[in-house]
């Protein structure tokens, strides 16, 4: 997760910081998930949910100390169906009692509204050029 290909980061930068305050391999943990299922069936087919709830109060266990999420994208809307899945299905104060705080990172949490009038206008101006044309 830390690096793609030469020159280009994905997650190398966030790691190495977080390990000069000192995490490691053993105080994080990557959830990445199955984008092309719903969120429910991530739980039907794979357990993801459980596991996830595992992981998260094994860490929590470990450092005696509550957890702090960060989330990219759509993970961060995974995240929130998993705090409102745990809460519902596990107890009602779980994520009081294993989350500490939750950092979101390009995040699509009101949906996508920018996007969609770009894509009825063509406005791109607020957009990043990728070097293209």
């Amino acid at each position: 997760a830390d690096f793609f290909v030469a020159g280009y980061w994905l997650w190398g930068i966030l790691i190495e910081a977080l390990a000069d305050i000192g995490y490691d391999s053993n105080s994080m943990h990557m959830a990445s998930y199955d984008w092309r299922l719903s969120f429910a069936d991530l739980e039907r087919r794979d357990r993801y949910f459980t596991r996830l709830r595992q992981q998260v109060e094994t860490l929590v266990s470990m450092s005696g100390r509550k957890a702090v999420v960060v989330g990219h994208s759509m993970g961060s809307n995974v995240w929130h169906y998993f705090m409102q899945w745990v809460t519902h299905r596990v107890h009602r104060n779980w994520v009081h009692d294993h989350i500490h705080a939750e950092v979101d990172i390009s995040s699509p949490l009101l949906g996508l509204p920018k996007a969609f009038v770009s894509m009825l206008t063509g406005d791109n101006r607020d957009f990043a050029s990728m070097g293209y044309g």
